[in-house]
């Protein structure tokens, strides 16, 4: 997983994550949990017990992964524990700098992890599975992320470019047409298989969480699109 975009809408950030992943590993819906010293709003990865997606409705920090990080690795298994876990075990950090410098990262499959913040730049950790790399970016700008188990560097372009025609189109862009980019993007222009809303033989986009981060408020909404 995943597919990820941002936008700047206002006085919002919207931020939208497709979880691309086999229908064998199921979850449950968004609730807020108590993880030492924070309570931590996030949908559940069943097998995992970790997240692909959180926030932190006290910091106005929200954190999503993708698998992998710059191309697509071989899976060597065992792991020490899932990625998810990675996602609320990163709260308890100012930084994914501090988090990635204090955090034991050798034993764990590649992943990209991307934290938004109010005023700040949005901060970037990818981990390659010897290396962890900090990237930002503005966080006035529009951004997409997909997950590089998944899609290659084609298509991770092809994605790239839709998105930008997408928010070029829209005389005003806001949450509604995000959520719409997630369920319909690349519908004519590419095969399903890595379309926003994707699907192989294995694996499919099975849900849809959307995050709004404003200087005062945090909220979200959430489609299961395996029982809608």
């Amino acid at each position: 997983m995943c597919t990820l975009t941002y936008f700047p809408h206002k006085a919002h950030q919207i931020i939208s994550s497709s979880r691309d992943e086999s229908p064998l590993r199921p979850s449950l819906s968004p609730k807020t949990r108590y993880i030492h010293p924070h309570w931590i709003t996030y949908p559940t990865d069943i097998s995992g017990g970790g997240s692909w997606i959180a926030y932190n409705k006290t910091s106005h920090h929200v954190h999503v992964l993708l698998n992998g990080a710059f191309q697509k690795h071989k899976h060597r298994p065992p792991y020490g524990h899932s990625r998810g876990l990675i996602v609320l075990n990163s709260f308890s950090f100012e930084s994914l700098n501090a988090f990635s410098s204090a955090y034991i990262l050798n034993n764990i499959e590649p992943f990209t992890l991307v934290r938004f913040s109010k005023n700040k730049n949005i901060e970037e950790l990818t981990w390659d599975g010897n290396h962890a790399f900090i990237n930002e970016y503005d966080q006035t700008k529009p951004h997409i992320w997909s997950s590089s188990t998944l899609y290659n560097s084609e298509m991770k372009r092809e994605r790239h470019g839709w998105f930008n025609a997408f928010i070029k189109k829209q005389n005003v862009l806001n949450p509604d047409d995000l959520w719409s980019f997630h369920l319909n993007g690349g519908k004519n222009e590419a095969p399903k298989n890595y379309q926003i809303c994707m699907k192989r033989d294995t694996v499919r986009t099975l849900s849809i969480m959307q995050i709004s981060l404003s200087q005062s408020d945090i909220s979200h909404r959430y489609l299961n699109l395996e029982t809608k």
